[in-house]
């Protein structure tokens, strides 16, 4: 699926069109949280450069490494009950840290370790308004830095990362495909005191070093023969994440912080119950009317006008839907037998973990649940590999699910056993270990 891909550092606002060439960029005076100037300068450079009508696809917006802190997560598993919230909160508050001027959560990636995402608070707020002002669809929001693992290898190998976004120059520790450190690197630095730095970091609680570096807008950086110095070969961040931002497995992880963060305001997810949404999509339609009155120069009122008496019959017509679906009355329930109500599988948010050494397991099941339609935000490893019986374990408010979901996995797993008590601060609704009589 095709879409916009946004960005906006060093005064610079881009758009481009993923898999094609079209782009154009503009410099704005101003930051993000202006949303009015960066909503109105947005929708010109897409009338600018995809017509005077462009369509309303996806927007992805990518974050700079300025407003996002990531750090990883490590549990000793001799530790007992560690309650991950809290020391989450730690980590950050060790790092000076307001608290209260973030979202932050975090998302396993590996036995014991959790990828921790944090971010400004003003800053995902101001990208939420624009696109409620535009009335587009937000597909995602992406820290492009954690796409760069993705980038050097499948496998999580270990690497330092040189950046230079146009404004400011960081350095960044991966491993297991993800980022463990992020800092912003001081542009007065020559080349010895850089590699020392990097001869620091390289060595950071690790027994061998990290040999491998990767730059990214610094082609010319220099260091001893002992590093595996290597130029990622991109331009921009657009031509970086333009393949990333369209790849349904990237967009469902915890790369997307719409799947890993919480919201500003409680999020408004489709209810379990299937029932249709045109509410919501009456009040996109009057969003992109403003939106497309406000860039044409043209009268609001004029437009919607047109439209009122459509948009109002929309939404009576859902609402009496919507109460005769979810209201039976009670003569009529006690009178006949009640209609099973049927789910909504995309509404799970589910995390896959291999629990047995058959290689490809968790892939294997993501695919078959993504067919079934359901979504699955990552998949991952099990702390044991000796498991015989699959366990699926529900978040207590998403229990009603499991019987439609053991039905759904019954012709990959025999032996399945079905718990309760996820937690639900964890970014997923349902975690399934697959097991195996193979393993």
């Amino acid at each position: 699926m095709q879409g916009y891909i946004v960005s906006f550092q060093n005064n610079l606002l881009k758009v481009s069109l993923a898999g094609s060439d079209l782009h154009s960029k503009k410099k704005v005076k101003g930051s993000i949280t202006d949303t009015a100037l960066i909503t109105e300068e947005l929708g010109q450079l897409l009338l600018d450069e995809f017509g005077p009508d462009p369509t309303k696809l996806p927007l992805n917006f990518l974050i700079s490494p300025a407003d996002i802190h990531l750090n990883f997560l490590t549990i000793d598993k001799n530790a007992g009950g560690v309650e991950l919230y809290d020391l989450a909160r730690e980590k950050l508050v060790s790092q000076g840290l307001n608290i209260e001027s973030l979202y932050f959560s975090y998302q396993k990636i590996a036995p014991f370790v959790y990828q921790l995402v944090a971010i400004k608070k003003e800053i995902l707020d101001a990208y939420l308004q624009i696109v409620n002002e535009m009335g587009f669809e937000l597909r995602s929001i992406v820290p492009w830095v954690l796409l760069l693992p993705k980038y050097i290898s499948k496998s999580g190998e270990p690497a330092i990362f040189v950046l230079d976004n146009g404004e400011h120059k960081y350095l960044a520790l991966s491993e297991l495909g993800g980022i463990y450190h992020l800092g912003p690197l001081d542009q007065t630095k020559v080349s010895g005191e850089l590699e020392e730095l990097i001869q620091k970091l390289s060595v950071y609680q690790r027994n061998t070093p990290i040999t491998n570096i990767y730059t990214f807008n610094i082609p010319d950086l220099k260091l001893s023969k002992k590093y595996n110095v290597k130029v990622i070969g991109f331009e921009d961040v657009h031509t970086l994440v333009e393949n990333e931002v369209t790849d349904e497995a990237l967009l469902n992880s915890q790369v997307n912080l719409l799947n890993l963060l919480p919201r500003p305001e409680p999020e408004k997810r489709i209810s379990p119950l299937m029932y249709v949404g045109g509410v919501a999509a009456a009040a996109l339609l009057v969003l992109g009317i403003l939106w497309l009155a406000k860039v044409n120069g043209e009268s609001v009122d004029q437009l919607t006008q047109e439209t009122t008496e459509t948009t109002s019959a929309t939404i009576t017509e859902v609402t009496e839907s919507t109460e005769s679906t979810v209201s039976v009355p009670v003569e009529e329930e006690q009178a006949e037998e009640t209609t099973p109500v049927e789910l909504n599988r995309a509404y799970l948010r589910i995390r896959v973990e291999n629990g047995t050494n058959v290689g490809g397991l968790a892939g294997r099941t993501r695919d078959h649940l993504v067919e079934a339609g359901y979504e699955v935000v990552s998949i991952g490893d099990a702390e044991e590999s000796d498991h015989v019986t699959t366990v699926i374990s529900f978040t207590p408010a998403n229990a009603i699910y499991k019987d439609l979901l053991v039905s759904d996995l019954d012709e990959l797993f025999g032996d399945i056993e079905v718990q309760e008590n996820l937690n639900e601060e964890l970014g997923y609704d349902v975690l399934i270990i697959a097991g195996s009589d193979d393993g």
